[in-house]
């Protein structure tokens, strides 16, 4: 295949001047490759923020709010009794000492954790076969349901689905 080559890249000036020496390398290929990722990337952030505010937070999403309110220290004590491990809130609580602990500054960091699952999606996706299919991958997570509906909640499973992708 001659789009791997190095010199693939190489385009004329202009069509009426291709004479030697005024080849140039052109950046276009690579940046049209990604056009469609970066549009997959922003239709799954749109997604994640639609209606981000649209229900209170709920059990769950309290008793997370109450150990990113903590110290690093008693959080991690406190989550010794809990399911999930410490990592999720102690990411959070960094997170709140910048955008404080409100509903919205609280679930965008949900929402980030699920928009990274997207980029690593098309990885693996083009790791295991090639761009088209990372691309496929991407655009699944990016408007699977679930994967929304999880990167609007106060909760550990984004974050869960972006390390397993990872």
């Amino acid at each position: 295949n001659s789009t791997h080559l190095p010199f693939s890249r190489l385009t004329p000036l202009s069509t009426r001047n291709a004479e030697p020496g005024t080849w140039k390398l052109d950046p276009m290929p690579r940046l049209k490759q990604h056009l469609p990722l970066l549009a997959i990337l922003l239709l799954g952030l749109i997604l994640r923020l639609i209606r981000l505010d649209l229900q209170p937070l709920w059990w769950d999403e309290g008793y997370t709010v109450w150990f990113t309110g903590h110290s690093l220290p008693a959080m991690v004590r406190l989550t010794a009794a809990d399911i999930p491990p410490p990592l999720y809130y102690a990411l959070l609580h960094l997170w709140t000492q910048t955008l404080g602990l409100g509903p919205i500054p609280l679930r965008l960091f949900s929402v980030l954790t699920g928009v990274l699952a997207i980029p690593l999606a098309y990885l693996l996706g083009r790791d295991l076969r090639d761009h088209f299919t990372g691309l496929i991958a991407a655009a699944l997570v990016a408007i699977n349901p679930l994967a929304i509906f999880y990167s609007q909640e106060i909760r550990m499973y984004g974050l869960a689905t972006t390390f397993a992708l990872a």
